[in-house]
């Protein structure tokens, strides 16, 4: 799957030390890029929780405590 045949609206997360950006399509896939470079790609994700992600104040702990283990995953690149 390329990314850039979706339409992806990323949102920076200068204050993570692990996720570079967050990002969601319309098809309810959430995208995370962490600072590696790996993009990996959550199937499904409630805009509630799309929206939670976006608020909290540790990124890269709400993405290990409510995303990891309750979405399937995907490594985009």
């Amino acid at each position: 799957m390329a990314i850039a045949a979706l339409k992806v609206r990323w949102h920076q997360t200068p204050d993570s030390s692990n996720v570079a950006a967050i990002g969601r399509d319309s098809k309810k896939h959430v995208f995370v890029e962490f600072r590696s470079g790996d993009i990996y790609m959550y199937e499904n994700v409630s805009y509630q929780r799309w929206t939670a992600l976006r608020r909290a104040k540790s990124v890269g702990g709400y993405i290990n405590r409510s995303i990891i283990p309750n979405y399937v995953a995907t490594k985009v690149t």
